[in-house]
C-alpha cells in the first residue's frame, strides 16, 4: 500500500464529508442553488493537484487529468443549469444533454487508462476504436434528443418541466457503469502485485458503495432519499464517488505506478543487493573459474552455483514480502528453507527439517 498516499485520502475524505454537510444544510434561502456543487468541485481540483508529482507514467497522469477535468465539467454544466434562467427552453435543455458528455467519455477513458497500466494499449487499438466509436454514438444521440427523443422524453404539466427516460438513456448508463467494473475486473485479474491483491477490497468497496447509492437514486424514482425535503445526494456526486474513488483506491493499492512507490523499491532492491552481495560475487568467482575445471569440479561448481542461486532467490522474496506485510508466515520461512536443503542434499549433505504445529 501507498502509504505516503494516506494523508491525501484523507484530505479528501474531509473534503467529500464537508460537501455532504454542506448540502444537508443548505437550503431555498441560500443565495447559490447549488453550493455544494463548488465544494465537490474543490475536491476535484485538490485531487487533480496530488497527481501532479505523484504519478510516475506521464500518460496515465494526462488520463486521470482527463478524468478529473470531465468531473469537474459535470458539476460546471449542473450549476450552470440550476443557477440560471434561460429565456429559451432549448438553451436548458442542450446544458442538460451536454451533461451526459462526461457520464460517457469517463469510462471510455478508464478502459484505455486500464489498457496503459496493464501494456495492453498497442495490442488492442482495434477494441479502444471500437469502443471510442460507441462513446461519439452515445453522445451524439444525447446531444441531439429534441430531433429523435429517444434519450429523454421531454414533456410540460402546466408549465412545469417532466421528462421520462428512453432507450437510448437507459445504454448510457449501461455503458457507464458497465465500462467502469469492466475496468475493475481487468485491474484485478490481470494484478500480478501480491501487494495489490491482498488490498483488493478497498476498490471493490468503493464500487459496491458507489453501486448501491446508484441503485437506491433509481429505486427512489431517479432521485436520492430526502431528509426535511432536501436531496441526500446527488446522480453527480455518484459518478464523482465511482470514478475518483475508484482510481484513487487503485493508487493507493499500487496498482497506478507512483513516484513514491518507484522511490520505495528502488531503495528495497538496494537494500537486498547489500545482503545477497556476498552471494553474488561467489557465483561470480565459480563462473570465471568453471570451464578450467574437470568434469568432476564442473559438477561440484555447477550446485554451488545453484545453491547460492536459491538462497539469493528465496532471501530476496522474504525481504519483499517482510516489506508489504507487518507480519511474516513462518510457511514461507520453511518453503525457503526446504528448497535450500533440496540442493544441500545433491551436494551429499544429511538435512532435515522438522516443522511443528502449534495447537
Amino acid at each position: 500500500m501507498n502509504k505516503t498516499r494516506l494523508r491525501t485520502d484523507f484530505i479528501l475524505l474531509m473534503g467529500m464529508l464537508s460537501a455532504f454537510i454542506c448540502n444537508l444544510f443548505s437550503g431555498p434561502w441560500h443565495p447559490i442553488h447549488t453550493p455544494e456543487s463548488y465544494m465537490w468541485i474543490g475536491v476535484i481540483l485538490f485531487w487533480l493537484y496530488s497527481l501532479r508529482k505523484e504519478i510516475a507514467d506521464e500518460k496515465a497522469k494526462q488520463l486521470l487529468y482527463a478524468v478529473g477535468w470531465l468531473l469537474v465539467m459535470l458539476f460546471v454544466l449542473r450549476i450552470i443549469k440550476y443557477d440560471n434562467t434561460f429565456s429559451r427552453p432549448e438553451m436548458g435543455r442542450l446544458l442538460w444533454y451536454a451533461y451526459y458528455i462526461p457520464i460517457c467519455v469517463i469510462p471510455l477513458l478508464s478502459f484505455i487508462l486500464c489498457m496503459r497500466l496493464k501494456r495492453h494499449e498497442g495490442k488492442r487499438k482495434r477494441e479502444i476504436r471500437f469502443l471510442s466509436a460507441i462513446c461519439v454514438c452515445l453522445v451524439l444521440l444525447m446531444l441531439t434528443n429534441d430531433i429523435h427523443g429517444g434519450s429523454i422524453r421531454v414533456y410540460y404539466i402546466d408549465g412545469v418541466e417532466h421528462s421520462d427516460a428512453g432507450i437510448i438513456y437507459c445504454l448510457v448508463l449501461i455503458w457507464s457503469f458497465g465500462m467502469m467494473l469492466f475496468s475493475f475486473m481487468i485491474m484485478m485479474t490481470e494484478c500480478r502485485l501480491m501487494q495489490a491483491r491482498m488490498h483488493w477490497w478497498i476498490p471493490a468497496a468503493v464500487c459496491v458503495f458507489g453501486m448501491g447509492l446508484l441503485a437506491v437514486y433509481y429505486a427512489n424514482g431517479g432521485s436520492s432519499p430526502k431528509v426535511f425535503g432536501i436531496n441526500l445526494y446527488k446522480f453527480q456526486e455518484i459518478i464523482l464517488i465511482l470514478y475518483l474513488g475508484f482510481w484513487e483506491s487503485c493508487i493507493l493499492i499500487g496498482l497506478v505506478p507512483t513516484v513514491s512507490m518507484l522511490r520505495e523499491r528502488n531503495w528495497i532492491g538496494e537494500g537486498i543487493h547489500s545482503v545477497i552481495s556476498g552471494q553474488v560475487d561467489r557465483i561470480r568467482n565459480v563462473s570465471g573459474f568453471l570451464w578450467e575445471k574437470n568434469e568432476k569440479d564442473f559438477c561440484e561448481g555447477l550446485l554451488d552455483m545453484a545453491t547460492l542461486g536459491v538462497y539469493i532467490k528465496r532471501r530476496a522474496n522474504l525481504e519483499l514480502i517482510s516489506d508489504e506485510q507487518v507480519k511474516l508466515s513462518t510457511k514461507e520461512l520453511s518453503l525457503a528453507i526446504r528448497e535450500s536443503m533440496e540442493y544441500y542434499s545433491m551436494k551429499g549433505m544429511s538435512v532435515c527439517l522438522e516443522e511443528t504445529v502449534k495447537l
